[in-house]
């Protein structure tokens, strides 16, 4: 069985295939779901809710990063760099004492499993005419956006 979600203006949909076949179509109501979600779950969801109706600018669930110590040390960085600021991948080389990294502190970054929480979205090119982001440029102009840097 495969899923999708859709964010209609009536609310969030489901779309269940199997078989390459559409086999359900209903909205998923939070209330129900939200109860039988775990508490560590729980906490997250309502932190990114709370980040999107700007109560929240900083984030403190409990995570870990099954990355590489490298990786650890760029997404820690990452995660210093304020709300409604940015920082170039040579800014983040430089915090984690390998100045001539940039390019392999995006690679790392391209790897961030934690969307939003560590805000990779804050970290740009020196020249801003390239803009990358896991999820796609649109998203993360958007989280800048949110956050007033653009």
């Amino acid at each position: 069985m495969k899923q999708g979600y859709y964010q209609s203006p009536a609310g969030l949909v489901m779309v269940i295939s199997q078989n390459n076949k559409i086999i359900n179509i209903s909205f998923i109501l939070a209330c129900p779901l939200f109860s039988s979600l775990s508490k560590e779950i729980k906490q997250c969801l309502q932190e990114i809710a709370q980040y999107f109706i700007n109560q929240r600018k900083i984030f403190s669930f409990d995570y870990v990063l099954n990355t590489t110590k490298f990786s650890q040390k760029v997404l820690e960085a990452t995660k210093q760099i304020p709300y409604g600021e940015a920082r170039t991948y040579s800014d983040i080389a430089k915090m984690i004492n390998h100045p001539l990294a940039a390019r392999t502190v995006g690679s790392a970054l391209k790897r961030n499993p934690l969307a939003i929480s560590i805000p990779c979205h804050r970290v740009i090119n020196k020249n801003s005419k390239r803009i990358n982001y896991l999820y796609g440029v649109e998203i993360k102009l958007a989280l800048l956006a949110w956050e007033g840097v653009i």
